[in-house]
């Protein structure tokens, strides 16, 4: 198995480390986060083994790293500032994804997500739970679909958008 480590430490990257805990390509190493002590254990045994400058000073090195950070802009810095690293995606089993839709690297997918046939997920995006992505649909990089948020047919989000919880985007929208 690869180690991978999660870059944050708060909610959004429990969440991704419970996705992982699934999981029989990755073992979770650890946490990068600037506001929790280095040795605090956040998930199961999984510790914070340093800051984020550890991490994009490449102090440590694992077999791949995923961001556990939901703000958009952040992500992106950090994949910006971090040249050379190895994306995990993230696909939590109760999900459902069509066997053509494409999900990018880095991109995170959590439980009950639906994603439907033909789509695309952007690289480094979030598909929340509970959000329904459905047929022929195209989801920008750095973007992240809020939980509950339904995606009608042929729709388009661009990069970097943030929806909110329960977001109803109609057919052939986009945004």
């Amino acid at each position: 198995m690869k180690r991978v480590v999660i870059i944050g430490a708060g909610g959004h990257a429990r969440v991704i480390a419970d996705a992982l805990s699934y999981s029989n390509e990755y073992l979770l190493a650890g946490f990068f986060d600037d506001s929790i002590a280095v040795g605090e254990v956040v998930f199961g045994d999984a510790k914070v083994l340093g800051t984020v400058e550890d991490f994009t000073s490449k102090r440590i090195q694992p077999d791949a790293c995923i961001i556990g950070i939901g703000d958009n802009t952040i992500r992106r810095k950090l994949v910006n500032e971090t040249i050379g690293v190895t994306w995990a995606t993230v696909i939590h089993p109760k999900s459902i994804i069509a066997t053509n839709a494409v999900v990018g690297q880095g991109a995170v997918v959590l439980a009950g997500a639906v994603i439907n046939s033909n789509s695309e997920i952007g690289r480094h995006s979030i598909i929340n739970s509970n959000v329904v992505v459905d047929h022929d649909c195209k989801v920008g990089e750095f973007s992240h679909l809020a939980i509950g948020t339904l995606l009608g047919s042929n729709s388009v989000i661009s990069d970097s958008v943030k929806t909110h919880i329960g977001q109803v985007i109609p057919v052939f929208s986009t945004i």
